[in-house]
């Protein structure tokens, strides 16, 4: 019986966790590496917005809860610099077998200091980087014929929904549109016909 210790187990979960190279938003020539962090690593990065949330109230003499009732995403916007710094690393330095790869930024002040697009689109980078590596990412258009007729018949959860990514709930939405509309036609042809 498979169990989380066995190296089998161990090997299929740091599948997701392997190094992607992009480049750096706006400018082909600079490359990164990202990777998905881990549920420690996310917690670090919530824990950090934290800290800096109670340093900025400090600064000004606020209470940590005024600061964040002034900026209700502050939080959120805090939370995301922290995965930007700790998700991206030097490309040049991901294969060094046994050595620790340098992070892209050498401290999370480094991503404060970029302007907010560069820092959006580096997060965004990010969450589509969990799309690339999920292993329930995307399915073919015939996978997404097969889920609809599945759905109709079995129906489904909200959860297990969430498990694809938004290409294929798109595809998803617009099969089960045009079906929808193929069934309740008088020629029962679809009337569109794009996917």
């Amino acid at each position: 019986m498979a169990k989380f210790t066995d190296e089998r187990v161990s090997a299929v979960l740091q599948g997701p966790r392997r190094f992607r190279i992009i480049d750096f938003p706006g400018h082909e020539e600079i490359k990164v590496a990202v990777r998905c962090l881990t549920e420690a690593e996310l917690d670090g990065c919530r824990i950090g917005a934290q800290v800096e949330v109670r340093q900025m109230a400090s600064q000004r003499g606020w209470t940590p809860e005024s600061l964040v009732d002034v900026d209700i995403s502050l939080i959120d916007t805090l939370t995301e610099r922290q995965i930007v710094w700790r998700a991206f690393y030097d490309p040049e330095t991901v294969d060094r077998d046994g050595v620790k790869p340098d992070q892209f930024f050498p401290s999370d002040s480094d991503v404060a200091g970029l302007d907010s697009p560069t820092r959006m689109r580096l997060y965004e980078a990010y969450l589509e980087h969990q799309d690339w590596v999920s292993p329930m990412r995307a399915l073919d258009e015939q996978d997404v014929k097969e889920l609809a007729e599945a759905i109709k018949k079995e129906g489904t959860s909200e959860e297990s929904l969430a498990m694809f990514e938004p290409r294929t709930l798109r595809r998803l939405l617009i099969f089960t549109v045009l079906s929808a509309q193929s069934e309740t036609s008088p020629t029962g042809k679809s009337p569109g016909g794009a996917s």
